[in-house]
């Protein structure tokens, strides 16, 4: 399913809300030390767009930016789940929250490496 304009829309708020929710969360702390949280924000929203089927803005490399990072399935989750919640609550569709999981999902082991 491709998103829709309002979905776009509606994915820029989540993406918002995400970040504010992991930054925030203390058993993820760790990863937000020293990171550009500007920069890092930008970045993930032009990737999920684009693997959400919008335009091709992402352009690094996710194996290299997480690998240092030592992130565990625990974790991933967590962040996984932030993220799920953040779509369905500001009003993303169903059918591209759905495939957001999938895109997640599919990430796991380019992320996790503990």
């Amino acid at each position: 399913m491709t998103p829709t304009s309002a979905d776009a829309a509606a994915i820029r708020a989540a993406v918002a809300l995400f970040f504010d929710r992991v930054l925030a969360n203390p058993a993820l702390e760790r990863y937000w030390i020293g990171v550009d949280e500007p920069r890092l924000r930008r970045h993930a929203l032009a990737f999920i767009l684009q693997a959400l089927g919008g335009p091709a803005l992402y352009d690094g490399d996710m194996r290299s930016a997480h690998a240092p990072l030592g992130i565990d399935d625990a974790d991933f989750d967590r962040v996984a789940a932030e993220l799920m919640a953040s779509l369905s609550e500001v009003g993303v569709s169903a059918g591209v929250v759905e495939l957001a999981g999938l895109r997640v999902a599919e990430l796991r082991p380019v992320i996790v490496t503990a």
